[in-house]
């Protein structure tokens, strides 16, 4: 299987490629699944990378989610869709521009499913950030940022300075730098804050806080 085009396909249809710009809470919610932690940022920042929600506007939604009748992707597969999504994953084609996305480290794109292994590609796998990881990439103690549902960095916001710390696998293009400038405006103006838990007060066990080992490189930039 393109498991290239698996983490795509998943990212495209939770609406992280742009596609949810116009819509309600309620609508990003039903497609995405869930937003976990509710009485903290993470919906917040479940919402706002996908559909540009304000705080208000999610304030006032309500949104409700229905049991999942799942079955095979593709036959003999241990990969499960809901019916009708199978054929929509097999015509399915990620786009060719990344659509990035920083998200809460409680995005459903990663609580429901507890498998970082699988966001990241092979090479990123072995970087130097992961060496101590000792929980089976279960879960992630920084936000992340997204393309197309692969994994390529870590953030985490520093209140003192009021601006995102992030660390990409990948070289920043301008459509990335903007996606951290609209996100660190979106916290700086409306939620105040968006640590992770590992942050507050900071720690370094597996999956080290951004700040800690963004240091190090100077530029906060590019890791190896």
């Amino acid at each position: 299987m393109d498991y290239a085009k698996l983490r795509a396909w998943w990212a495209s249809r939770q609406g992280l490629d742009g596609s949810q710009a116009e819509c309600f809470a309620a609508e990003v919610l039903a497609r995405s699944g869930w937003a976990r932690s509710v009485g903290g940022v993470g919906p917040y920042l479940t919402l706002f990378p996908r559909a540009k929600l304000s705080r208000d506007s999610v304030d006032a939604a309500l949104a409700a989610s229905a049991p999942l009748d799942l079955q095979p992707a593709e036959e003999g597969s241990d990969r499960f869709l809901l019916p009708d999504h199978v054929d929509d994953f097999r015509r399915f084609t990620y786009v060719k521009r990344p659509p990035y996305a920083l998200v809460s480290s409680l995005d459903g794109r990663f609580t429901a499913r507890r498998d970082v292994r699988s966001l990241l590609d092979p090479i990123d796998q072995v970087r130097y950030i992961f060496k101590d990881c000792s929980s089976g990439f279960s879960d992630l103690s920084s936000h992340a940022i997204l393309d197309r549902g692969r994994l390529i960095g870590l953030w985490d916001y520093d209140v003192e300075s009021q601006s995102i710390v992030a660390a990409t696998f990948v070289k920043r293009d301008k459509q990335l730098e903007s996606a951290i400038r609209v996100t660190e405006s979106f916290v700086r103006d409306q939620l105040s804050d968006a640590r992770t838990f590992r942050t507050r007060p900071k720690t370094t066990p597996c999956f080290p806080g951004v700040a800690g080992w963004c240091s190090s490189i100077g530029d906060r930039r590019r890791v190896g």
